[in-house]
């Protein structure tokens, strides 16, 4: 009689659990974790209204992990009023993700879902402690990640370089896309340096994160983003 070894039972059990706990429809909350998130962004702030908002959730922003899904909740508390965009726990291969949350703050002034600056130079406070008084920022051209370029071999060789262009038209002409659809700035302060893309997150403010492809900087070393 075979005997399965104990690390692959436990480990086959494991993912087993997994799939039953975040089959798609059984999305677990993360209300708890939106609340947190939202009291970590406003100084131990305790929310003191929130409620889910599915129909706020940003379309085709989803993450990318399987048996996985979003959460959003409005929350207002202590004079401000957020969208947490809630990513939940799931698994990446065989490796549970935990959940996380960010909050956004939701729009209520004119021009606030497309102001941008602010958005990124908020960002830029939180992520390096600089006051905002300190804060500057300038839009710049599109920062695109480095675009795949065929080994020197396959160049030179047009029936392979043919093959490689097919095989690869479709990941360049994505990324060239998707940077389209963002806003680009390079906020400075304290010292420091951070070039963002920025998205629309209606009716929330935008949503900012670092550039792939731009390099952030500390102690005033220029950063050098690759632009177009």
């Amino acid at each position: 009689m075979n005997r399965m070894n104990p690390h692959t039972l436990a480990s086959a059990l494991a993912g087993a659990l997994g799939a039953f706990l975040f089959l798609p429809g059984c999305i677990p909350s993360m209300l708890g974790e939106a609340r947190a998130e939202f009291a970590r962004d406003h100084g131990g702030c305790e929310a003191t209204v929130v409620l889910e908002r599915a129909d706020l959730l940003p379309a085709g922003d989803g993450p990318t992990l399987t048996h996985s899904g979003q959460r959003a909740y409005e929350i207002t508390g202590c004079g401000h009023h957020d969208l947490a965009t809630c990513d939940t726990p799931g698994y990446e291969g065989s490796t549970l993700m935990p959940g996380a949350c960010t909050t956004t703050p939701m729009c209520h002034g004119p021009g606030c879902m497309t102001d941008y600056a602010t958005a990124a130079q908020d960002t830029f406070v939180k992520e390096h402690s600089c006051p905002s008084d300190r804060v500057t920022s300038a839009p710049i051209s599109p920062v695109v990640p480095a675009l795949p370029t065929p080994p020197p071999d396959v160049a030179a060789d047009p029936a392979r370089m043919a093959v490689w262009t097919q095989t690869n038209q479709a990941a360049i002409a994505g990324l060239e896309a998707a940077s389209k659809d963002l806003h680009f700035l390079k906020v400075d302060g304290c010292g420091a340096q951070t070039v963002y893309a920025c998205h629309d997150a209606q009716p929330a403010a935008p949503r900012c994160s670092a550039a792939a492809g731009a390099t952030s900087t500390t102690a005033g070393v220029a950063a050098n983003p690759t632009v177009r």
